[in-house]
């Protein structure tokens, strides 16, 4: 299956499943295993999660989950109280008391209803611009992403963490190159162990957790797809201004 991207894996005692992200990919996949295996395709639609955005430099009264919810589904903004009266949901997910954000998560409906008023939120006596908000999850144990230290998908979780800056078997905190800013020390462990020819060769330009590495662009980009209301244009302009970043940083354009 090497050239057929596997998104993910699990293994019990039975059986081994595989995920694929096209139909397509699936097709090709039974023809490899099926002269070898007792293969049973099933296509499972995935289901979207509901969209999360960011308001930046709140109030500081508004620092509170239940001041900051009530204020979003006031009648100042008419629209989204009317759709919560109808039971579209919008929780408030995490308050930053010293970055003074907030991250919201609301229903497909509530964030066209703010994407129809120019993404913008009246709160108090202000209006706030608001965007959309993709979190990562990367381990900091294995330093893969789509999940985080201490899950069982782990590949390392019995094993030494490893680095995020050297790639060494030891915790990115206690990393002394990291300390001491050593940048020839630096290098990226999955770029180093599973990207491309051309990622191995500039696996050193960035550490794991760089949102620069091919890896954390792909993930995000399924993040991106998998969550409702994230339209091709704004996936593809995420994808175009980070490759054309990447591509400058390997050329040298830009700083570490």
């Amino acid at each position: 299956l090497k050239k057929i991207p596997v998104l993910d894996l699990s293994v019990n005692k039975k059986r081994t499943n595989l995920m694929f992200e096209t139909d397509a990919q699936l097709e090709q996949a039974k023809e490899v295993l099926s002269p070898f295996l007792d293969v049973s395709p099933v296509v499972e639609k995935e289901k979207k999660r509901d969209p999360r955005i960011m308001i930046n430099d709140l109030d500081h009264d508004l620092l509170d989950k239940e001041i900051l919810l009530s204020e979003i589904v006031s009648g100042k903004n008419e629209s989204i109280k009317r759709l919560v009266d109808e039971g579209h949901p919008v929780k408030v997910v995490h308050v930053n008391t010293t970055g003074r954000y907030a991250v919201i998560q609301v229903s497909p409906e509530v964030r066209k209803a703010i994407s129809e008023r120019k993404d913008k939120l009246f709160l108090k006596l202000r209006q706030h611009s608001v965007r959309n908000r993709f979190y990562v999850t990367q381990c900091f144990h294995c330093q893969r992403f789509g999940h985080v230290a201490g899950s069982i998908y782990c590949p390392n979780k019995d094993k030494s963490a490893v680095c995020a800056f050297c790639t060494g078997d030891h915790d990115t905190r206690s990393c002394q190159a990291k300390k001491d800013n050593v940048l020839s020390r630096m290098k990226c462990v999955n770029c180093d162990h599973g990207g491309s020819k051309e990622d191995k060769r500039h696996a050193q330009s960035h550490p794991a957790s760089s949102s620069m590495c091919p890896f954390y662009i792909n993930a995000k980009v399924r993040l991106m797809e998998s969550t409702s209301g994230v339209t091709k244009e704004e996936k593809n302009m995420y994808l175009t201004r980070a490759w054309e970043d990447l591509r400058g940083k390997r050329l040298g354009r830009l700083a570490h």
